[in-house]
């Protein structure tokens, strides 16, 4: 099978490596804002180790399916194939839904993240009940950890 695993999976892999077992045998992969996220966690040991637990995971990198001012790495991002209209019904989406968060750039993150799983046909792995429910009603596949 082929997954996008999303940056909470790397914080649970930090919490119990023998959760790695689960991964094994599998295609895995995750776009740029993966990385950006587990670069602006704060506290420099846990950033190092969640660091490192991507290291080992070796998950491929994919370009994410759009790009967006501000929050793209622009080599690592596509121009969007639908004018933008599958990140940005996401985006709503997932801000109508978001109650726990009012961090746009989370939200903008998460967007690209679901839509880079829906149009590569990857099943997106998150412990994020809203991205999953999101990315699902979006035509999308999504599980958690615990379901892989």
């Amino acid at each position: 099978m082929r997954y996008l695993l999303d940056t909470n999976v790397f914080n649970r892999l930090a919490a119990d490596p023998s959760l790695m077992v689960r991964l094994t045998g599998n295609d895995l992969f995750v776009i740029h804002t993966q990385r950006d996220e587990l670069n602006d966690t704060p506290g420099h040991i846990q950033r190092a180790v969640l660091i490192k637990t991507l290291e080992v995971v070796e998950p491929a990198q994919r370009a994410s399916a759009s790009a967006v001012w501000d929050v793209s790495a622009w080599d690592e991002s596509c121009w969007s194939d639908d004018d933008g209209s599958t990140y940005e019904k996401l985006l709503a989406e997932i801000k109508a839904r978001d109650k726990r968060s009012k961090r746009h750039i989370g939200q903008v993150r998460d967007s690209l993240t679901a839509e880079t799983a829906i149009k590569e046909g990857l099943t997106l792995v998150t412990g994020d009940g809203v991205l999953r429910e999101v990315t699902i009603a979006h035509g999308g596949r999504a599980i958690t950890l615990d379901e892989l």
